[in-house]
């Protein structure tokens, strides 16, 4: 099993890069233009359920969303979504004295998609950023 960018309100990725949003602004990750592989939770736990259960499932899978989107994006949803004021960049040098090796995964971003969850038949509930971070 191979994880996205987990999205929880109670944890994952929202709670540092939501922390911001709290003070009305929403900070952009280095340039934006990094890809932003991302799941939400709840599709998580219903993706990990559905391939223990499911015959035949072996082999890597990719548990993140099937929309493809980019840092900028996802900032851009997540600042309408929490009513942010203003957006800023964060340069990387920043982020990753804050997160550390933690950062990484964030600041190089990957092109992934859930194919094997999809030819399986898996349907996410939140397939598309707006919908996950409006709930």
């Amino acid at each position: 099993m191979r994880f996205g960018l987990v999205l929880s309100p109670d944890g994952g990725v929202l709670k540092s890069l939501g922390l911001p949003t709290r003070l009305r602004v929403a900070a952009e990750l280095g340039n934006g233009a990094q890809y932003f592989p991302w799941i939400d939770m709840r599709d998580l736990v219903r993706a990990a359920g559905f391939v223990l259960r499911e015959d035949g499932m072996d082999g890597v899978f990719n548990f993140v969303a099937p929309q493809v989107i980019t840092n900028h994006e996802f900032t851009r949803t997540l600042a309408e979504a929490r009513r942010a004021w203003f957006t800023v960049r964060t340069p990387e040098f920043l982020f990753r004295t804050i997160l550390g090796e933690a950062s990484s995964f964030a600041l190089s971003g990957q092109c992934v998609m859930p194919e094997k969850l999809l030819q399986a038949g898996f349907r996410f509930r939140y397939p598309d950023i707006a919908a996950s971070l409006a709930e």
